[in-house]
């Protein structure tokens, strides 16, 4: 999933490009490995960093998808992209830490949100120039809500098994008293 926002500051380059570094590096995005730097060389006007599990396939919740954010600036409009891969399996999408999938082009509201209040930081920082607390604030609730959301839906999946198995080794303990 991709999502595209432009917004304009009045803050000069370097000042803009570093604020919003700094700003997504205490939210856990770093920047991109050597080998990717090496195939693309950066633009000088753009800043692009990435969060997340390299393989969706690990990832317990949301956040920790594979997430890219690109914060380009050209003469006071700011374009930022932001991009999450969600976990596929079988042609369908899995969202990590519930046991429901959904067809591949099915919009998955979370990922969109989480995508948009990163978006929304940024562009709280740059374009209406808040302090940084404050503009992330919604996208530490936001997170906070999908981790306990994925760690409830892994718990109600274990819960699950577990009466599964103990019907399973139940019915076996009644069907050998009974038909001893």
């Amino acid at each position: 999933m991709v999502v595209e926002h432009t917004f304009i500051t009045t803050l000069p380059e370097p000042d803009a490009l570093r604020m919003a570094w700094e700003l997504l590096h205490s939210r856990g995005f770093t920047p991109l490995p050597a080998a990717e730097l090496a195939a693309r060389p950066p633009a000088s006007n753009a800043v692009e960093l990435r969060r997340g599990r390299p393989n969706p396939d690990r990832a317990r919740s949301i956040v920790e998808l594979p997430q890219f954010v690109r914060v380009e600036w050209d003469r006071g409009r700011v374009v930022v992209a932001a991009s999450i891969t969600p976990r596929t399996w079988m042609n369908r999408q899995y969202t990590p830490g519930t046991i429901m999938t959904k067809p591949i082009n099915a919009r998955q509201p979370d990922q969109e949100n989480l995508l948009m209040a990163v978006i929304w930081a940024l562009e709280q920082l740059l374009a209406h120039r808040r302090p940084p607390a404050e503009c992330v604030a919604g996208l530490d609730q936001l997170q906070a809500q999908l981790i306990d959301k994925a760690r409830r839906g892994r718990r109600k999946g274990w819960l699950i098994v577990g009466g599964i198995v103990l019907a399973f080794v139940a019915f076996i303990v009644f069907a050998a008293k009974t038909f001893k």
